[in-house]
């Protein structure tokens, strides 16, 4: 795998006589690009202080594998920031097969990989920062794996943060949450040892090589060493037996910061424990200037390598770009096919919740690729206060349903156009990013815009206070089969009577709610409901799905709906919208299939790659064959 410096990052730094240690005020520089490991492209983030910087002595983060990593990615990003404020550079990066990084989790000889990966990632920080002392930050399997890349001598501090210190015990975990999943067809090429966690897949080979990993029986060589979490007596002996002092801290929010994205929350005190403690034993300078030369770090493009389980023989390489837009520095990544890129249409693959670019189980990487694969230019972009797309006020940060998310698909179409010469643009969204690809389709007035593609919405309309998960969608979905059921001759009386499940009072209630959104789609019918709201917008005012549609149509825009089997997306709209729905399928302007066995995230292998192939094919039927599917 080769990788080309084609354009720098734009970030100097220089450092200030003083330093703030540990203040939030501190600004730190972010900057993405490509290290190499083994011949392949990892993403990294280098993070380091504009105030102050010391590169005698470097931090190198490992995260967590799984969906461990995708949960804790948001924290990680905080600790390095902290880091960064102690005016101690620090490093993260998404392994092989993860992430932004290339490969896959099906890939063989994980271990090994990894190993490499910790090694490359200190190597980087040695040559190309100058770097002679690291200390390493693991948290989960990312702990385990530092311990076992690193000989003796290789780093000066080693925090372990929850690491994983038996392999058994951890595939256990994995086998435990994979039964708890919702759906469970298996593929029938898998083999009987795979499993699939919360989207990601352990293989066979690799559950086995985690297996045989056991931190307690590891040479733990090191100077100095934190434990972060429930205290383990049998690893501080550990350290002990190879004479490294250890100190053990046991601070709240390791659960919250693992809960689901959209839930989670950041461990501020852990994060200034860690920082401090690394600060108190690194030498930092208080006074000096430092400059580094972005441009000789890494690139910001990278070859990857594409590998379709629809073509097994067939390897491709795609070309993966880094990119920041917009005033707030906005972060995606696009994929191209190699060669010329012709007439089809980019797409945009907006946040599925708070998860960062890379999805659910990672399936925005697999997707985009397979899109690139098939001819399209496809972007993973971050919103404002998502992923790598940092708020400059964090308390507005990891919002599933920003209000500013519009603004950001308007900025990322506008940086297709200038930069690309792209004519047309296609928002492909999952969950909340299917509200927001909706949404934009209704009230953006930028032509550059021509079709949503939304996967598994729970809502067209949002408000604020409304749950983020499926409950709501599942409430309405229920009013609506009840009112179903009240429009059957032989059923209302029935129901008027108050002898259904929900009772007289609450029967009544429903046909008022019912009667109010009929009378409010005729008042907004009658007004112009057509007309685009100002360019700078946000969640509509309104909940009518009528009027929505109305505003997709005068647009000429597309709409698709791919559902998997038992999720709410076409009762809500239905609900919502009955006889536009109708209309819509009729007039072939809203393209629905449903995935049979998915779940909301599609986290099982089998349906999603059903989800890729039909996606793919629907567009290239419509934009590239010029059939309406």
């Amino acid at each position: 795998m080769s990788l080309t410096i084609t354009e720098p990052t734009d970030h100097l730094l220089t450092s200030a006589a003083a330093r703030a240690a540990g203040s939030q005020n501190v600004d730190v520089a972010r900057s993405a690009f490509y290290l190499t490991s083994r011949n392949e492209p990892l993403l990294a983030w280098l993070h380091t202080s504009k105030q102050a910087s010391c590169v005698d002595h470097g931090v190198v983060i490992c995260a967590p594998v799984g969906f461990e990593q995708l949960h804790a990615n948001r924290s990680l990003r905080h600790l390095a920031d902290a880091v960064a404020r102690q005016g101690i550079p620090a490093l993260r990066f998404d392994w092989h097969g993860t992430g932004d990084s290339a490969g896959s989790d099906a890939d063989p000889d994980r271990r090994a990989t990894w190993h490499q990966n910790v090694r490359d990632a200190v190597a980087w920080m040695r040559s190309k920062l100058g770097c002679r002392r690291i200390s390493i930050v693991g948290l989960r399997m990312g702990a385990m794996l530092a311990v076992e890349a690193l000989g003796p001598d290789e780093c000066d501090n080693l925090v372990l943060w929850a690491p994983v210190t038996c392999g058994k015990s951890y595939m256990r975990q994995m086998q435990t949450i994979e039964q708890m999943t919702e759906l469970r067809p298996r593929p029938a090429h898998a083999a009987a040892g795979d499993v699939e966690a919360a989207g990601f897949l352990v293989t066979e080979e690799t559950g086995e090589q985690f297996k045989k990993l056991n931190l307690l029986q590891k040479q733990l060589s090191c100077l100095q060493a934190l434990v972060v979490g429930p205290a383990d007596k049998k690893l501080a002996e550990r350290f002990a037996q190879f004479d490294v002092p250890v100190t053990t801290l046991s601070p709240p929010g390791y659960a919250e910061m693992m809960a689901e994205p959209h839930f989670s929350k950041v461990p501020e005190q852990t994060i200034r424990d860690i920082a401090q403690w690394l600060a108190e034993r690194i030498r930092v300078p208080s006074a000096g200037t430092l400059e580094i030369d972005f441009a000789r770090i890494g690139p910001t493009q990278a070859l990857v390598s594409y590998e379709n389980a629809a073509e097994p023989d067939v390897i491709r390489t795609l070309h993966e770009r880094v990119l920041r837009i917009g005033p707030d520095q906005l972060f995606g990544v696009l994929v191209e096919p190699t060669g010329n890129v012709g007439d089809l249409p980019a797409v945009i693959v907006l946040n599925a919740g708070a998860a960062n670019h890379v999805g659910p189980g990672r399936i925005y990487v697999e997707l985009t690729r397979r899109l690139a694969n098939a001819g399209f230019r496809a972007l993973r972009l971050d919103v404002c206060g998502l992923g790598d797309s940092v708020c400059s006020n964090p308390a507005q940060e990891n919002d599933p349903y920003p209000s500013t998310a519009f603004r950001d698909v308007q900025l990322a179409i506008r940086e297709l156009r200038e930069r690309f010469g792209v004519t047309r643009c296609v928002l492909v969204g999952l969950c909340s990013g299917a509200y927001a690809a909706f949404q934009s389709a209704a009230q953006l007035s930028d032509p550059t815009l021509v079709e949503s593609v939304l996967i598994n919405p729970l809502t067209f309309h949002w408000e604020a206070g409304m749950p983020f998960d499926a409950s709501g969608a599942e409430k309405l979905m229920q009013d609506h089969c009840r009112m179903a059921r009240a429009t059957n001759g032989r059923k209302l009386w029935k129901f008027l009577r108050g002898q259904t499940d929900i009772g007289y009072v609450e029967a009544v209630k429903l046909l008022g709610r019912r009667l109010g959104n009929l009378v409010q789609k005729r008042d907004v019918a009658s007004t112009a409901r057509s007309q685009f709201p100002p360019e700078v917008v946000g969640h509509p005012a309104d909940n009518n799905l009528a009027a929505d549609l109305t505003r997709v149509a005068t647009a000429k825009r597309k709409l698709a709906l791919f559902l998997a089997e038992n999720d709410p997306g076409q009762a809500v709209m239905a609900y919502h919208a009955p006889q536009e729905t109708k209309q819509w399928l009729r007039s072939g302007d809203l393209h629905l299939e449903t995935i049979p066995q998915g779940d909301h995230t599609f986290s099982r292998r089998a349906p999603r790659a059903e989800l890729f192939r039909a996606l793919t094919q629907y567009l290239l039927l419509r934009y590239a064959v010029g059939i309406t599917p």
